[in-house]
């Protein structure tokens, strides 16, 4: 039986029914193309496009309701509407009003994440901790900004227990409207770091947008905290909540006694109140042990076995083209292209520096760094000379800056390779790599790095949604 009824969504809307009767509703959705039979329809409006031009495409795909600002289709009277209409004054508020209205009769219990680095990947590893012992839903996707976040949580049925909610943002407020709306008990901060610092103009007006996130947790619930993180008192006086912090002090509640990283995954050893687990992950980088931590850390606090967590993150995989491994040509492929800053480019490489072969970087430009861009893409290749990586190839005008920076700190002119866009690294790339290679994709997502990987190695997966 569906948790919904047409005067469901009128009341949760606030919109008026202007025709149509009760019917079923299987879920909800803003894509016409993609729309399924009984689905409601959000005819949202964008900056270049506007989602009732769009009505009767969702019509052929048998959408039970149509939720739109103006009338779905021209007016004919010879012309039978299909499907109910509700009538919105703006469709976006529509859908997070609805939002609204579902999480607060929810009973669950919402768990938020959010950080500069590794927020999915940690909402992956939550969701594969959880899911083992409840019912449990998670946001999809990227689907973690202001209206992607209003559409899963209409979507989580009334029986979940557990629901984890990824939340992203590059402005102040942001996440607080996120949490807003889906009410978080508990909330992980996976790190603090220069991502969209174009926009919020430092490190710490950062970590007080990611703080809005804990702010308004209950006293019974959880702030799980970064312990290393150079934020981390900060936020701890922020929220109401109860913290709990992970790392690799001996200082935090679960801390790595050990970590053990090499080309083909991770090895560790965690202690939580004076016991000692060993935990392996088949992931690659230091920072996705810490991932793991974080995760293990929320997991436990709700009661679950730190023993059984460990156990169950053995069987997780990496989430697509975030530190994707694969072994094709004789070569080693490394997709992290889904999307990069300072901080992440930065494990990449060092992910790099240790693994068997020639190593060869393909990095591209990094998006949303502001004032601080070119020095920060500079940094990046000095790092890259640093670690003896063997090639690099910058794609993008930002990444001419790496390559200079690499030059610069002594890496040799003959080992740096400069292309202005995807198709030039594409060619650049297939004369260079030979059987042996363990190369490294890296870039903002706006690069468009699946390009490259379509073109030179087909058969691989480059999902960036």
């Amino acid at each position: 039986m569906s948790d919904w009824t047409l005067s469901d969504v009128i009341s949760g809307t606030n919109g008026a029914l202007v025709q149509g009767n009760d019917c079923e509703i299987s879920g909800f959705s803003i894509d016409s193309r993609t729309i399924k039979p009984k689905e409601v329809f959000f005819a949202l409006k964008g900056e270049k496009q506007d989602g009732c031009e769009f009505i009767p495409q969702a019509l052929s795909n048998h959408a039970s309701i149509i939720v739109s600002s103006r009338p779905p289709i021209p007016s004919d009277e010879k012309k039978i509407f299909p499907a109910s209409w509700i009538l919105v004054e703006d469709t976006l508020n529509a859908l997070q009003n609805l939002a609204r209205w579902h999480r607060n009769r929810h009973k669950g219990v919402f768990l938020g994440v959010t950080g500069s680095n590794g927020k999915t990947t940690t909402k992956e590893m939550l969701f594969h901790l959880f899911s083992s012992v409840s019912n449990i839903s998670a946001t999809s996707g990227n689907l973690n900004n202001h209206i992607g976040l209003p559409l899963n949580i209409v979507r989580i049925p009334l029986n979940t227990k557990f629901s984890i909610v990824e939340m992203g943002m590059n402005h102040q407020g942001e996440i607080r409207f996120l949490t807003e709306i889906s009410k978080p008990h508990s909330g992980l901060i996976t790190n603090i770091g220069p991502a969209h610092i174009e926009f919020l103009g430092s490190l710490l007006n950062i970590a007080h947008a990611k703080a809005e996130l804990i702010e308004t947790l209950p006293s019974d619930g959880f702030a799980v905290l970064n312990g290393d993180d150079q934020f981390f008192s900060m936020l701890s006086q922020k929220t109401p909540a109860k913290v709990v912090s992970f790392g690799t002090s001996s200082n935090c509640d679960f801390h790595f006694t050990e970590i053990n990283c090499d080309p083909f995954g991770i090895s560790s050893r965690i202690s939580r109140k004076n016991s000692l687990y060993s935990m392996s992950l088949n992931l690659l980088g230091k920072h996705n042990a810490l991932n793991s931590l974080g995760a293990l850390a929320l997991y436990s606090s709700y009661g679950f076995s730190l023993q059984e967590g460990v156990e169950i993150l053995k069987t997780f995989k990496p989430v697509n083209s975030r530190m994707e491994s694969h072994q094709i040509d004789g070569m080693r492929v490394i997709l992290d292209c889904y999307n990069a800053n300072p901080s992440s480019m930065a494990n990449a490489v060092e992910l790099l520096s240790y693994c068997p072969g020639r190593r060869v970087a393909v990095l591209g430009d990094m998006r949303e760094l502001g004032k601080e861009s070119e020095s920060l893409h500079e940094q990046l290749g000095r790092l890259v000379a640093s670690r003896k990586i063997d090639q690099l190839v910058g794609v993008g005008a930002l990444a001419q800056v790496i390559v200079e920076g690499a030059v610069v700190s002594g890496m040799t002119p003959s080992a740096v390779h400069s292309c202005r866009d995807t198709l030039e690294a594409t060619k650049c790339l297939a004369n260079l790599l030979s059987k042996g290679d363990t190369v490294l994709l890296k870039a903002s997502r706006g690069m468009h790095f699946e390009l490259i990987v379509k073109e030179l190695w087909p058969s691989l997966p480059c999902d960036l949604h």
